[in-house]
């Protein structure tokens, strides 16, 4: 081990600084923290073309917004999150090409789905179709 992890640290003042006596250390000065907005204005006229006048605003829109950023979240245990996380490459998502595999299933059962709904139609049309049915001639007694 090094000795300079048991070193005390050395304060270091800049050339700069004042010297204040015991009493100005001492002192405290006290500060309140609002959330009101020092560049909002705290009087606004506005004209009222229902009374014919200007009117002040009573209420000043006090919000400053330092941050925003649009977009939407995902839960990750869904589809789509899962989907998101297999391109991004993060977590234990399915990777993205077991995905397309999914993705080529569904058309093939897609397929099959329209291939079967034709052979239906199909039925169909052949049962709304009058069949021809050999009919017996009655025989004739003499």
């Amino acid at each position: 081990m090094s000795d300079t992890m048991f070193q005390p640290k050395v304060l270091m003042k800049p050339d700069d600084q004042l010297d204040l006596t015991p009493e100005e250390l001492k002192e405290e000065f006290t500060r309140i923290l609002t959330a009101n907005n020092p560049h909002a204005p705290n009087n606004i006229v506005r004209y009222s073309f229902k009374d014919c006048c200007y009117k002040m605003k009573v209420g000043v829109n006090q919000l400053a917004v330092h941050f925003t950023m649009d977009g939407n979240m995902l839960h990750k245990e869904s589809d789509e999150g899962r989907r998101q996380l297999a391109r991004m490459g993060l977590g234990d998502a399915p990777a993205e090409q077991s995905l397309s595999d999914v993705a080529v299933e569904e058309d093939e059962e897609e397929e099959l789905e329209v291939e079967g709904e034709e052979e239906e139609e199909e039925e169909e049309k052949d049962a709304d179709e009058p069949k021809e049915v050999p009919v017996a001639k009655p025989q004739e007694t003499t």
